[in-house]
């Protein structure tokens, strides 16, 4: 594969991710869900739109040449970590609520 074409399928499968991830937050967010369980859900979906940019930007910062590849690596880890607090926060949320029901 040539690498513009694999520049291509990065670039598709870092805007898959992120469309997934709006489809996810619309598919929440249309049935308002509330309460204990509203705020998982608010923080998995906050996470993955994060996670989606995450890569994105770190195609972009790669293809180009906005940072060094060091400071790419840092930024795009950075990032992720963010995006897994939110998801951490998600499942916190969600242990705390099936952990009251026990």
């Amino acid at each position: 594969m040539k690498h513009l074409d694999l520049d291509i399928v990065i670039v598709g499968m870092d805007i898959l991710l992120l469309i997934m991830a709006f489809y996810m937050a619309y598919l929440s967010f249309s049935i308002e869900i509330k309460g204990a369980v509203g705020k998982v859900v608010t923080n998995l979906v906050i996470g993955s739109i994060v996670f989606g940019f995450a890569h994105l930007l770190e195609t972009a910062f790669h293809h180009f040449s906005l940072a060094s590849e060091d400071a790419n690596e840092i930024i795009h880890r950075s990032i992720i970590l963010i995006s897994l607090i939110f998801f951490l926060r998600g499942v916190m949320k969600l242990h705390s609520v099936f952990a009251k029901n026990e």
